[in-house]
């Protein structure tokens, strides 16, 4: 062997024990200083069916979506790969043939002719971008080392394809398939696979604009190198040749811009959103509401907001926040979604269906509507009259407010807030110490996204789950908020169409759809709800103004309601009733019409009432009385005063307190009870007072720390003008005839309560006080 080969062998030994021991330091190197790498995304939000609804730009104010591995084309990804890395797979980042390769083409050329950067050493260059040397190519080479020895292939793929350069700000296979072609990725052809994958070696001159040809035309020079390698078929060869490039910038989307600046600001760390809007129902929903909200402007009503959830999932399905998000004039960007807002009269199904529940009513039991006095509040019908006697279904479908007053005051406002409380209603939960017997007629703040929530347990069994705006993030938690009996009877009585709200016009009433209803007006007319559900959707309405001015025209039924049944026409295709479903627990039983009580043998006018046994009342009808008269119907007797003769038996109307006074305040004539006997020596005990409420040995249970009380009501003789109600023999309060008292106990206990008229005549009850 010559001095000469021994000398080259060395030389070779040496160099590569050299190259191995500086791979093997930069292995290490590598190893010991990881590289991590965090890409700042674009948020981009998604409809359920994949539609982009939503996006913003990143902080570098460029459109760069993440795009998953699995949701680009096989044909991009082996484009990409077949194209700039062949052996993407099978090296640590860096390609030593190609570099070989790369080096030897360059010297015996004398000038560059082929390159040796891999994905992972062009994704290390677009993360640091530097001027083209060989030194910073060699860094490109350390940090390409050091991207594999960090991230899998798949990993390093993703943060590649979210990068690539498609011109102007829009950066990365996503945004380009969205901003260009109006698709996702995962839906490419081959033909535009291609093209996008090789519009990033030349972003520049490869613009997308108006005319493309020399994107198409370096497409279809790949799509034959890619036949001619075999990585694609005669047919798909073919069929791409023949297909048009034609994309073209696109604006971000226009819908639903409320839904997605809610779900970008309450999930900050995500960067793709999935929520449950049905993109073609957001659609149109939108351009329904914007189109019947045009009418209304000149009428100075300049703002809307719709609900729509899908009735069994509760999830969203089309969120309008406002009609116009871009009416900067009237507070277009408020959202009136979430907003609070007066409710008005869309509570009082809720009232109904918790007294149904506790045995106070039942459909046809009849309430009072007349004027009523609560200390120092009165309630008043929304047309500042009264009807005497109502059933509650004709109270409800009125929506009177009376009767409904009259309700909470049975039922305690205690445990009615309570109800919402855990039906997660915000202000309520704020204000609950506040509340009094006004929130049944919308005294306290209510979003329409509660207000939906809480009418779909109507539709579901009096179940509440609550609303899901996210995509498959269902919450699988129940309220049970009333029974399925009153949910029944609640969902029968408000899907009737002989109610006077409901809207005129011919164009409200054809077609209208089989849905149960309720609205809402606000105080002052600053509000007009109306919520509907069916065996498809619950939709809530709102119309009104932020700015809280009010409207004379404004009302539920003339103005939302036709909104919501066109909603219902439009997008329901399901008209059935199929989610009424009578529990089997619900049962029927003839009561007196008079009264909705269990009839009596004085009965003659019976109807057909639904009623739950074991809760509703079994009360027996009252409302007439036996009275023993004289002759003449001019004088009554008691039992001991009753002549032996010269007298004879009449039934009377048993009109309670508040409706005698009423019909004498009004002056309607009835048929009075004569005056009792003068000579009677039981006169005095006879004419006393007669405590109506509260009820004597009776327990009261109130919430502790709320304005929850106990009313006091009494009936007077009609020579008694004022009552005088004492408290543990302490003066309480002096009222008229007309008037109640409001007691609020401040401990728990037994309360002596004393009840005295002007003519010294006097009545005495005792009850206990229990607070939860």
């Amino acid at each position: 062997m010559t001095n000469a080969l021994k000398k080259i062998k060395l030389v070779a030994k040496v160099s590569a024990t050299t190259s191995l021991v500086i791979f093997l330091f930069i292995v290490l190197l590598a190893t010991l200083l990881p590289y991590d790498i965090d890409m700042d995304y674009s948020r981009v939000v998604h409809a359920r069916n994949g539609e982009v609804i939503g996006m913003t730009l990143n902080s570098d104010d460029k459109w760069r979506f993440k795009a998953e591995y699995g949701e680009v084309s096989e044909e991009f990804i082996n484009s990409i790969i077949n194209k700039e890395d062949k052996y993407f797979k099978y090296h640590n980042g860096v390609n030593l043939f190609a570099v070989g390769r790369a080096i030897f083409n360059n010297i015996t050329s004398g000038r560059k002719t082929s390159g040796a950067s891999t994905i992972t050493m062009q994704l290390a260059r677009m993360l640091e971008p530097k001027e083209r040397t060989y030194l910073n190519k060699a860094v490109e080479m350390f940090r390409a080392f050091q991207i594999e020895m960090r991230y899998s292939k798949k990993e390093i793929l993703e943060m590649y394809i979210n990068l690539l350069p498609y011109g102007g700000n829009i950066e990365g296979v996503k945004a380009a398939s969205y901003l260009y072609l109006n698709k996702s990725p995962q839906t490419l052809s081959l033909k535009e696979s291609v093209a996008l994958a090789v519009i990033p070696n030349k972003p520049s001159s490869l613009r997308i604009s108006g005319g493309n040809e020399a994107i198409e035309k370096m497409a279809n020079k790949w799509i034959g190198i890619f036949y001619d390698e075999g990585s694609i078929g005669k047919d798909d060869y073919e069929q791409a040749k023949a297909e048009s490039f034609v994309p073209r910038r696109r604006n971000s989307p226009t819908i639903a811009k409320h839904i997605t600046r809610r779900l970008i600001k309450e999930n900050p760390k995500e960067k793709n959103l999935w929520s449950s809007i049905d993109f073609d129902t957001q659609w149109r929903a939108e351009k329904i509401t914007s189109n019947y909200m045009s009418r209304f402007y000149d009428r100075n009503i300049r703002n809307s907001a719709v609900l729509i959830v899908d009735r069994m999932s509760l999830e969203t399905r089309a969120y309008i926040g406002n009609h116009d998000f871009y009416d900067r004039d009237n507070a277009g960007q408020v959202d009136g979604v979430t907003a609070i807002r007066s409710p008005g009269s869309t509570l009082k199904p809720l009232l109904y269906a918790m007294a149904i529940d506790d045995g106070l009513i039942t459909p046809k039991t009849i309430l009072l509507d007349v004027p009523l006095n609560y200390g120092d509040y009165s309630p008043e019908n929304f047309d500042k009259n009264y009807s005497g006697k109502v059933s509650a279904e004709e109270a409800l479908a009125r929506s009177l407010n009376v009767p409904a007053v009259y309700l909470m005051n049975q039922l305690g406002v205690g445990k009615f807030t309570s109800n919402l409380k855990k039906c997660g209603f915000r202000e309520i939960q704020k204000q609950s110490d506040k509340l009094g017997l006004s929130i049944a007629l919308g005294g306290c703040g209510v979003s329409l996204e509660e207000l939906v929530m809480l009418y779909s347990s109507y539709a579901n069994e009096g179940k509440l789950v609550r609303i899901n705006h996210k995509d498959g993030a269902r919450d699988l938690d129940t309220v049970q908020v009333i029974s399925p009996e009153s949910a029944f009877l609640i969902s029968d009585m408000l899907s009737k169409l002989e109610r006077p709200d409901f809207p005129s016009g011919y164009r409200n009433v054809r077609g209208v759809p089989n849905i149960a209803w309720k609205t809402g007006t606000s105080y002052g007319r600053r509000d007009a709800w109306s919520i509907g559900f069916n065996e498809e959707y619950v939709i809530g309405v709102w119309v009104g103004n932020f700015s809280n001015e009010g409207v004379s025209y404004l009302t539920g039924a003339s103005v939302a309601t036709p909104l919501l049944f066109e909603l219902f026409r439009e997008l329901s295709q399901k008209h059935s009733r199929k989610w009424m479903k009578r529990p089997e627990n619900l049962m029927k039983r003839n009561v007196c019409i008079e009264s909705g009580s269990v009839a009596s043998d004085f009965c003659d006018n019976l109807v057909e009432d639904y009623y739950i046994p074991l809760v509703s009342s079994q009360r027996k009808c009252e409302h007439l009385k036996e009275e023993y008269v004289n002759e003449d119907e001019t004088v009554s007797y008691c039992e001991s005063c009753c002549p032996e003769e010269g007298y004879k038996k009449k039934l009377y109307e048993n009109h309670p307190k508040d409706l005698i006074n009423y019909f004498d305040y009004s002056e309607v004539v009835y048929e009075k009870i004569p005056e009792h006997n003068p000579s009677c020596e039981s006169l005095m005990e006879i004419n006393r007072p007669k405590i109506v409420n509260p009820i004597n040995g009776f327990e009261y249970f109130l919430e502790k720390g709320t304005s929850d009380g106990i009313t006091f009501e009494c009936n007077l003789a009609n020579d008694a003008s004022t009552a005088t109600w004492l408290v543990d023999d302490e003066v309480f309060k002096v009222c008229s005839r007309y008037e109640s008292a409001i007691f609020q106990p401040k401990e728990e206990g037994k309360y002596n309560i004393s009840c005295s008229d002007d003519r010294g005549r006097n009545s005495n009850i005792m009850i206990n006080v229990k607070f939860y």
